[in-house]
């Protein structure tokens, strides 16, 4: 029962990661999205295995862990790629104390 709903969460988050993947560079094209977005990409591929390696892991509890691991880090992930951000205008964003350290 275990392993059947991590195979769907594991599932659900891989096609959700993917297709936020393709979601944000069609949303927002540039190389640095590309590239920034990129651990969200290959995490989704990899899940796409999870049901796959938990059935044949027969309930061990190290691999359940891994698979579970990988969810959080997509939502992590999403999260993250979610956020709006302002443009970079090509300025120091980084506060300066009074003295002009940083």
């Amino acid at each position: 029962m275990i392993d059947l709903l991590l195979g769907g969460a594991s599932s659900l988050a891989a096609v959700t990661a993917v297709g936020v993947y393709f979601w944000l560079l069609f949303r927002r094209p540039s190389t640095i999205r590309l590239f920034s977005n990129f651990g969200l990409f290959l995490t989704g591929l990899g899940l796409f295995q999870g049901p796959m390696i938990l059935a044949s892991a027969d309930g061990e509890v190290g691999v359940r862990l891994a698979v579970s691991c990988l969810v959080l880090a997509v939502v992590s992930q999403l999260t993250a790629a979610l956020q709006t951000r302002s443009v970079w205008r090509g300025e120091d964003r980084r506060a300066e104390t009074q003295d002009g350290s940083r």
